[in-house]
Order: C-alpha cells, then sequence, then structure tokens
C-alpha cells in the first residue's frame, strides 16, 4: 500500500481535536472536539481491514495473522507501558489505584463499570477498544467466507447504535455509551467498509453512495441534532445512539478523500510536511497529552494558573517536545523491528499501516 500523507494530516487533525478537548473544553464553538477520537477508529479500521483483506490471499494465512500481531505489538506495546510506568512510578492522581485494569487494556470497563473517569489517565479508554478490536476483528476478516464479510461489517455498523440506545434505555450517561467496544463498532466499521469498496468488493454504487449521499445526509442530520441540543432540546433516545454513527459516515468520507487526495487547500494543509510530521508522531502526543499538566507540576508549574493563550501554548511544548523525543529514540527504532516478522507475499504489495492506525 503506498504512502499516504493525507491520511497522516488527517491523523494530525484528530489528535490535535482531541487534545483540545481535554484542555480546554469537549464541545465549543458547536464542534464535539470530543469526537476526533472516532476519526482515529475510522482510519484504523479503514487501514487494518485493507492490510487484512490483502493477507486473506496469502498462502499461509495463520503466519500472516501473526505477523500481524507481532507487528503490532512492536508499534503499540513499548510506547504504551514505558507511559504507565513512567505515570506509576511518578504518582499521578489514581493511576497506581487503577494500574490493573490500565496494564491489561480493559480501561474503558474500568470507568463504564464505575461510572467515574480516573483522571489524567482517562484517555487511556480509547487504547482498550483498539486493542479490544484486534483481538476480533483479524479472525474475521482473514477467516471468515469472503461473501459473510461484507454482511459481517454492516451488521457491525448497525449494532452499534443500537447497542448505545439499549444502554441509553438503561440510564447510562451519553459520555458513557461508547466507552465499551461495541459501541464503538460504527466508527470502526465505517472503515472497515471503506476498506471493502476499496478492494472492489462491493459495486461502484457502494462508492458513489460514501462519496456523495450518505455524508452530505448525515451532516444535514447532525447540523439538525447539534442545533437542537443547543437550544435545549432534549433527544429521543433514538437519535441520541444514531448521532456518533452520522459522525463516522462523515468521517469516513475525510479518510476516502484523503486517500484520493484533497485538492486546493485542503490538501496543501493536509500534506504540509509539519502536519504530516505530527500525524507520524501522534500516538506519542495521543498518549502524553493528558500527563501534560503532571509534567509541568513535577517541574513546579502549575498549569491552571498560566493565562491564556500560554497554557495551552506550553501544554502544547510539552507534549510535542515529550512525543517527538518517543518517536525518535524509542518507537522509531523498535518500529524497524518489524521487517523480521514480513506478511507472507499476497496479490497486492502488503505495507501495514502503523504509522496511521491508532493503536
Amino acid at each position: 500500500m503506498r504512502n499516504l500523507p493525507q491520511l497522516d494530516g488527517l491523523r494530525a487533525l484528530a489528535v490535535a481535536a482531541v487534545a483540545w478537548s481535554h484542555w480546554e473544553r469537549a464541545y465549543q464553538f458547536g464542534i464535539p472536539f470530543g469526537a476526533g477520537v472516532h476519526l482515529f477508529y475510522v482510519l484504523s479500521g479503514f487501514l487494518i481491514t485493507r492490510i487484512l483483506l490483502d493477507v486473506r490471499d496469502a498462502p499461509d494465512r495463520m503466519c500472516s495473522v501473526r505477523a500481524f500481531y507481532a507487528r503490532r505489538a512492536l508499534r503499540i506495546f513499548p510506547a504504551f507501558y514505558l507511559t504507565l510506568a513512567m505515570a506509576w512510578w511518578a504518582d499521578i492522581m489514581r493511576v497506581r489505584e487503577t494500574f490493573g485494569w490500565h496494564v491489561t487494556y480493559l480501561s474503558n470497563v474500568q470507568i463504564f463499570v464505575t461510572g467515574t473517569w480516573p483522571g489524567s489517565i482517562s484517555h487511556f479508554w480509547s487504547l482498550a477498544v483498539e486493542e479490544q478490536f484486534y483481538l476480533v476483528w483479524p479472525w474475521l476478516i482473514v477467516f471468515a467466507p469472503r461473501r459473510f464479510v461484507g454482511t459481517a461489517i454492516l451488521i457491525a455498523i448497525a449494532s452499534a447504535p443500537i447497542f448505545r440506545w439499549w444502554l441509553a434505555s438503561q440510564g447510562y450517561r451519553e459520555n458513557l455509551l461508547a466507552l465499551l467496544t461495541p459501541g464503538s463498532f460504527d466508527s470502526l466499521g465505517m472503515g472497515a467498509l471503506l476498506a471493502l469498496i476499496g478492494s472492489g468488493d462491493l459495486q461502484a454504487t457502494g462508492r458513489v453512495l460514501l462519496r456523495t449521499v450518505w455524508p452530505g445526509l448525515s451532516l444535514a442530520a447532525l447540523t439538525v441534532l447539534t442545533v437542537a441540543e443547543g437550544a435545549g432540546v432534549s433527544l429521543p433516545l433514538p437519535m441520541l445512539a444514531a448521532k456518533q454513527t452520522l459522525l463516522a459516515i462523515v468521517f469516513a468520507w475525510l479518510v476516502l478523500k484523503a486517500v484520493l487526495g484533497f485538492r486546493g487547500w485542503p490538501g496543501r494543509i493536509l500534506s504540509a510536511a509539519p502536519v504530516v510530521y505530527t500525524g507520524r508522531i501522534s500516538y506519542g502526543l495521543y498518549l502524553v497529552h493528558g500527563f501534560a499538566g503532571d509534567i509541568l507540576a513535577a517541574v513546579g508549574i502549575n498549569s491552571r494558573e498560566l493565562p491564556e493563550p500560554w497554557r495551552l501554548l506550553v501544554l502544547c511544548v510539552v507534549t510535542v517536545g515529550v512525543a517527538a523525543v518517543s518517536w525518535h529514540l524509542i518507537e522509531r527504532p523498535i518500529n524497524a523491528m518489524k521487517d523480521r516478522f514480513p506478511y507472507a507475499a499476497t496479490r497486492s504489495e502488503v505495507r501495514a499501516p502503523d504509522q496511521f492506525a491508532l493503536p
């Protein structure tokens, strides 16, 4: 698979939105910045599924699946567990108390069960969702009969809003509805559907719908729901549950446009070297941004006492600095070891999307 720099650009926008939602406000200017994590999910679903669809054609599928997990482990675990160990060593609030949940990638379950968010490490919930997704998805995409793959992806997408509707009907708050992995299947599944469309397994009608009708209708519906909520209207549970699915469709359109190549100023922005670099180190940015205030506190600076916009600027500098060091000294050298675990030859050149997918 060829290098697609505009996908790195989308990664940069997604991590910036998530960081903004934690440093400033999750919902501002009519934009749900915290939803940036679902753009990560669509990207991940697309790129991982694209690789797995190629792996299906390998003469030794099991060997390729083992290579997939080995490469994922090299990309994900070193930076994740180093960050977690440092947070434990620094005794950051509630990290030691909830350590067992995080080390086993069950952060999302812990938050859902307790109904409380564990401070600086709360953002690890999305990493847990991704890891749980990896436990199941390769086996489905690689080993299920090909005629069932598209149906399975559509079922996954449709099941997510139903799952969220059921949780909402049981009294769970909106910010808990997507915590468990089934609640995010529509975002991951829309990316997977995009990969399936790109593989030629769906007819041209599907491409037209995804490029034009679906995102337009979804964006219009999201606008109506946003305006209604802003006016204080309490949304019916089915509409509340469907919001994320509509957003996933819009994000899938963004990913498709980036794959094809945005033109004009959007393309220039997404392809700009600083933006692409930010996307490349975005895993480190995502891991570290929640702890930026704690890092400053360790050197005697209370970020909450800094005036705006200096507080935001200092948090950015700390996060980018630590993430860049992590990338150049830890992540990139370890990533080079992935060559020891090659995929079996397939009908096309296989290249793992490790620099793109959110681990």
